[in-house]
């Protein structure tokens, strides 16, 4: 496991601490929640082209109108509340549960999604490419 130490002294990069947290439950709820055709028109390396509300809420922080304003009610107090994403882990790895942990755990999620969608959508070209070039060759 890599610690938040280990990350903050420039053992692990950000896309390597906030991976380990990533499981299969974290990538179907950034898929519910912001969508494939979202995700893959995102031009942001960042994701920033996605509204940060949405990161919030999808990590279960809420925004709500007071005075004409909106402000960020802090929901997640328990392991319970952070959801698919283990606090156990978190808390193993000398982290705390945080809105912009969550986030950059979702965020993270959503990169390997879209790495994995973009891989997928390659092969099938790749395939497709080679489909035309064999029938080509037995045409010709």
């Amino acid at each position: 496991m890599i610690t938040r130490q280990d990350y903050l002294n420039g053992k692990a990069t950000h896309r390597e601490y906030y991976g380990q947290f990533v499981n299969e439950s974290v990538k179907s709820k950034v898929l519910k929640t912001i969508g494939k055709d979202k995700l893959l028109a995102s031009t942001d390396e960042h994701l920033n082209d996605i509204p940060m509300k949405k990161w919030d809420s999808i990590a279960g922080f809420l925004w709500q109108a007071q005075g004409g304003q909106l402000i960020a009610v802090i929901k997640p107090r328990t392991s319970e509340d952070v959801e698919p994403i283990h606090a156990r882990l978190l808390k193993e790895a000398g982290d705390n549960v945080s809105c912009a942990g969550l986030v950059c755990i979702y965020k993270e999620a959503a990169k390997q999604i879209i790495e994995d969608l973009k891989s997928e959508r390659d092969d099938m070209l790749e395939s497709n490419m080679t489909l035309e070039e064999k029938l080509e060759a037995i045409t010709n």
